[in-house]
């Protein structure tokens, strides 16, 4: 079934009534310190995550996953964010500025920004009982990637789209670039396919998690980061490419974006 790419704005008394949108990619403004913070809705659904058995760089069998709805930012989180929540910014050296992804921040300082974030929301009254923000799963990572495709990337499976959609190496004349300045997926979620990679929550397994909202195993030594970015190939721009990383290490190509829902990551 095609996925409409026509978008609604809903207002804030939606997201505070109970949280929940009604067609996908129904949009939801935030201020966070005067910053907006666009939101798109992920709505309950099923889904095949990982790389189908044709698929060329082919890295994991698929699994099969039910995900309660979520909502998702339309880009990764931007260096004027951060900064507002934190009170500080990390190094710069591949593009600078309030708009610009932030990068060369750890998993485990991308977490302590969604307890801060959580904070500020919750003492605005910005958010519903019950919602939390954290890093995403990777299944709810993935989902809100994929957008309802099947194919290698959101848009379709030909490397010569990818310039529409992402900055990567061909195009990105080695740095980030700011945020949202390419295609959207079909949910109005922008830069999945490539700017920066982003932590997920998940710890790393080398099998994927399938079932119901699922997560990572309960413990591992790395963390799983999604996503192309403005240094990769278009193979590790594909929607079910997945690595991983220690969770203290930073990286000029690593960066993130939050997640609002229900159901917990661990």
């Amino acid at each position: 079934m095609e996925i409409a790419r026509q978008h609604v704005e809903i207002t804030l008394a939606t997201l505070y009534d109970n949280g929940i949108g009604q067609a996908a990619g129904e949009r939801v403004l935030l201020k966070v310190k005067e910053i907006d913070l666009p939101m798109r809705w992920c709505p309950p659904g099923e889904f095949l995550m990982g790389t189908p058995s044709y698929e060329e760089g082919r890295d994991e069998d698929q699994v099969s996953v039910t995900l309660s709805g979520f909502w998702i930012p339309e880009t990764e989180c931007t260096q004027q964010l951060w900064s507002a929540v934190m009170g500080s910014s990390p190094e710069a050296e591949r593009g600078k500025g309030a708009v610009f992804p932030v990068y060369n921040v750890s998993h485990e300082e991308c977490e302590t920004f969604c307890k801060k974030l959580q904070a500020l929301l919750t003492s605005s009254n910005s958010v519903p009982a019950g919602w939390t923000l954290q890093l995403p799963s990777e299944a709810q990572w993935e989902y809100a990637c994929r957008a309802g495709s099947t194919t290698r990337f959101h848009f379709g499976d030909q490397d010569s789209q990818l310039d529409e959609y992402a900055w990567y190496d061909k195009n990105s004349s080695g740095s980030t670039h700011p945020v949202g300045t390419k295609k959207p997926n079909a949910w109005g979620i922008h830069d999945m396919s490539g700017n920066v990679r982003e932590w997920c929550a998940d710890w790393y397994g080398a099998k994927l998690p399938g079932g119901s909202d699922p997560v990572g195993p309960s413990s591992a030594s790395d963390r799983v980061r999604r996503g192309g970015c403005w240094s990769f190939t278009p193979a590790y721009c594909r929607s079910a490419f997945r690595h991983r990383y220690v969770p203290s290490v930073r990286y000029f190509n690593l960066g993130f974006r939050p997640a609002l829902s229900l159901v917990g990551a661990e």
